[in-house]
């Protein structure tokens, strides 16, 4: 395994970009929902991509008509079936060497294609490579370990913006380049994550192949970060309720101590909180992740009480039959 601290690598002698014999062919995807508003700079910045596949998540904005005008190739899914089954639903078609995962709310900056590019004919044999994302206003954002390694280890101390390529731990989805033949290899993105660390979840299983991830900070992305689509209350309550359960999944799946009951209780001073201040947007996002860990808790009873419950019986039941 891989560490999840930053690691400097030793640039090898790189193979020259013109030799179109290792010229690695890119497919970027990516997937949409009411992201109308927001696809016109993503796609404008993606020149010198060999294709564009953009998987449209029953948009009601007209979303996959702007994507097609654009000349991308799009995939109606028929209904909103998430971001990783949208991502695999995009790569089935793709042709490309390389899967480029991008945000609709992602652009390119000049040069940024390019150097993930370079960095793959580098490192022909790493599994990923991932964007600096920069914020509209914001410093650059960069995170070295996945939630689920969060839960197991102490955390990455803080660090600064690398100089060069490192191999990391983790890598964000939002602007992320995969090897075709691992993704294929780990099954591509967990279908069962509706949204939010699908990415994660996909870059500790690419580490467990031993494969590495590597951080590209010469390739700039930027970022507006939550505004693929637009803000509505309803949608401020989809997301945090499936934030939350993506969190409840992941501890599922890994076998890691969920701590339902901290959950709870912070939600719930937070979701007070918000009340009592009149921030109706983040009583609702609150009031929606103290939902989803209420129901894991009331499930996780169940089952722990219905079990005992049937072990019980099945005894008794055990004893009546020997006494007759």
């Amino acid at each position: 395994m891989m560490q999840f601290y930053p690691t400097p690598l030793r640039r090898p002698k790189p193979r020259r970009m013109d030799d179109m014999s290792t010229y690695p062919r890119v497919s970027v995807i990516i997937v949409s929902y009411n992201s109308a508003a927001r696809l016109p700079r993503c796609l404008a910045s993606l020149a010198g991509a060999d294709e564009i596949i953009v998987v449209d998540n029953a948009s009601c904005d007209g979303s996959a008509d702007v994507a097609a005008e654009l000349g991308a190739k799009v995939i109606e899914s028929g209904a909103n079936i998430g971001f990783g089954a949208g991502c695999n639903r995009g790569a089935a078609i793709a042709t490309g060497d390389y899967f480029l995962f991008l945000n609709p709310d992602a652009s390119l900056t000049n040069g940024s294609l390019k150097a993930l590019r370079q960095a793959a004919l580098t490192y022909p044999d790493a599994a990923a490579f991932g964007a600096r994302l920069e914020g509209e206003g914001e410093a650059a954002r960069i995170q070295f370990q996945s939630y689920i390694e969060a839960q197991t280890r102490l955390h990455a101390p803080a660090s600064a913006m690398p100089r060069g390529e490192c191999c990391v731990g983790f890598l964000s989805g939002a602007a992320l380049m995969v090897q075709r033949q691992s993704f294929e290899a780990v099954g591509g993105f967990d279908e069962r994550i509706f949204l939010y660390y699908e990415d994660d979840d996909l870059c500790y299983r690419l580490r467990r192949l031993g494969r590495a991830l590597i951080f590209v900070p010469e390739a700039e992305v930027m970022h507006a970060r939550g505004q693929s689509s637009r803000r509505t209350i309803g949608g401020s309550y989809r997301r945090a309720f499936s934030m939350a359960r993506s969190r409840i999944y992941i501890c599922e799946k890994y076998g890691l101590p969920p701590d339902t009951a901290a959950h709870l209780r912070k939600a719930l001073l937070r979701t007070l909180r918000a009340g009592l201040l009149f921030n109706a947007e983040k009583t609702v996002r609150h009031a929606a992740m103290l939902g989803a860990y209420a129901l894991a808790a009331i499930g996780a009873f169940k089952e722990r009480h219905g079990a005992r419950a049937t072990a019980w019986l099945s005894k008794n039941t055990r004893k009546i039959n020997i006494n007759f």
